[in-house]
């Protein structure tokens, strides 16, 4: 993965914190949805938005990168030990969205992948064993909630822990 930024709560009296590391979506940069470290990490998170090694990097890639991040989080950063290395999971907005769903393939033992209106050339993800939310958007152009989200979504097992949001009045980018 390319850098990034990590954020966390600052009182260790609850002891450790769930983990979630966020991939931008293609041509994006970490600036697109570093605005979701400190809400989530407000809510009782450890949170890195990460930057891709390049902007262009597919849905495969990004995935291989979020889990590569999760990793540094996990053995290497400063503040891993403030998480909980049993409670990880996965988040991106489009191309980085597809990298959650990519994660999920690759690491069962997550115990989250949330793609936010994700975009991947695969649309079915029969053996996903990580509880998944997806999100998409009603007005979502670049990945069209009947070509991207809703699949993925109705692709998942039964049962699966999933759930599906979508958002009214929405673009691509209001993730």
């Amino acid at each position: 993965f390319g850098g990034g930024t990590i954020y966390y709560p600052t009182s260790t009296a609850d002891g450790t914190f769930g983990a979630v590391v966020i991939s931008p979506g293609f041509t994006a940069y970490e600036s697109s949805i570093a605005w979701l470290g400190p809400r989530l990490a407000s809510q009782g998170f450890v949170v890195f938005t990460i930057d891709t090694n390049t902007t262009l990097d597919q849905p495969d890639s990004r995935g291989r990168q979020l889990l590569a991040a999760l990793d540094y989080l996990t053995q290497r950063s400063s503040v891993r030990t403030r998480v909980d290395a049993t409670r990880l999971g996965v988040m991106g907005h489009s191309m980085g969205g597809g990298g959650s769903l990519e994660a999920a393939k690759s690491r069962p033992s997550l115990k989250a992948a949330i793609p936010l209106t994700g975009w991947n050339t695969d649309k079915t993800w029969p053996e996903l064993r990580t509880p998944t939310l997806v999100v998409g958007a009603d007005g979502d152009s670049i990945a069209p909630v009947a070509t991207h989200s809703e699949p993925f979504y109705e692709s998942l097992p039964g049962s699966l822990d999933k759930a599906y949001l979508e958002l009214r009045g929405a673009s691509h980018f209001t993730p």
